[in-house]
């Protein structure tokens, strides 16, 4: 999704606040102010942004419509993207913290079901992680899964499906990086053979619910728990837009809802 201009932006800063003079407060900081000033740079969307430093101050703020006659807010969750992919890899870590995984497995010794000429089962759990699998990327081109998604939102991509798309390899595993959402969507499908559950099943147990991330959730794997702010796509909402294709294109990849709040615990 982020080869296209969607006009909605959601940012999470974090600052360490650190200040030598314990007699000197820290300034606050007008986030509102800030976005204000960059209301005149776009026409449609909008942003949110929350800053928080280490002293636990936060300061945040929303400009711009979710859709017609409707504001941003800071509450309001939104896609975020291949954010999801950090959660995808703090779970294969935390298998591979308690044994159950090692970087060095390789795909064909958990899940040789969905090794093939394009899929080779010689690449590594840390070569996912890093991208450096060599695994093609389906998504991009005129051809790819992204256009398929846009052209026919209401129409499932299977995962048998997705893996189909996948191209050549491009080069052979561990000799370069090359950015490729297949590379996480195997890790899914590595961490559900690991666990024994199904993803979201996992991720709530083990981040979601201890950290309490009560405004994230998987797109069309969980309901909402939250209001949703909308993106923008050539001057109009995607509020009404069927999220099917979409979303089972990125699962684990880039199926992930959450709102500045969440992200920045």
């Amino acid at each position: 999704m982020n080869r296209f201009n969607f006009s909605t932006i959601l940012m999470v800063l974090l600052f360490a606040g650190c200040n030598g003079n314990e007699e000197s407060p820290v300034p606050s900081i007008d986030v509102q102010s800030v976005l204000n000033d960059y209301t005149t740079t776009f026409t449609k969307g909008g942003a949110v942004a929350l800053v928080q430093r280490s002293d636990g101050s936060v300061y945040s703020g929303a400009v711009g419509e979710s859709h017609p006659g409707t504001n941003l807010s800071v509450d309001m969750s939104m896609a975020v993207g291949s954010i999801t992919k950090n959660f995808t890899a703090v779970l294969t870590l935390k298998l591979i913290e308690e044994g159950r995984l090692h970087f060095d497995d390789n795909i064909h010794d958990i899940i040789p079901e969905w090794t093939s000429d394009k899929i080779n089962g010689n690449v590594t759990v840390k070569q996912l992680l890093g991208h450096s699998s060599g695994i093609e990327n389906p998504l991009p081109g005129a051809d790819g899964l992204f256009n398929r998604a846009l052209q026919n939102p209401t129409e499932e991509i299977t995962l048998q499906e997705y893996f189909e798309a996948v191209g050549e390899p491009v080069f052979e595993p561990g000799t370069q990086y090359d950015y490729s959402n297949a590379n996480y969507m195997l890790l899914g499908l590595i961490i559900e053979k690991v666990a024994g559950t199904a993803y979201y099943t996992h991720l709530r147990e083990e981040i979601l619910s201890p950290l309490q991330l009560t405004n994230t959730w998987i797109m069309n794997y969980e309901a909402p728990t939250n209001i949703i702010g909308h993106c923008w796509f050539q001057e109009e909402s995607l509020q009404d837009l069927d999220r099917t294709a979409i979303e089972s294109m990125g699962r684990w990849s880039g199926s992930m809802f959450s709102n500045v709040g969440d992200l920045a615990n």
